[in-house]
């Protein structure tokens, strides 16, 4: 778990670092939940609530089967259930094209 965390974390600084140079305030913190795909997206909709973000940003990789066309299974649960604007941009690599 903690080697789990680390990864998340050093990932995570990356990013936001580039962020952070471009003017944006954001607010990076890892939890870790049940594996469940719903469950990640609550813990997500949780963490959004407590802080009062603005927007909550997610990559996906695209879907094309049935129920998931456009958004991951995790972004689909954010869309329908959150209640804060979300962000989602396609994962890199995803080779998708919109």
């Amino acid at each position: 778990m903690q080697s789990n965390e680390a990864v998340a974390k050093g990932y995570l600084d990356k990013v936001g670092a580039g962020l952070k140079q471009k003017g944006v305030t954001i607010k990076l913190e890892v939890r870790f939940g049940k594996a469940a795909e719903e469950n990640a997206a609550e813990e997500i909709i949780k963490f959004a609530n407590e802080i009062h973000a603005d927007v909550v940003a997610i990559s996906t990789h695209v879907r094309s089967y049935a129920g998931h066309w456009l958004f991951g299974s995790v972004a689909e649960r954010l869309l329908h259930k959150g209640n804060t604007p979300l962000l989602v941009v396609r994962a890199p690599g995803s080779g998708a094209e919109y």
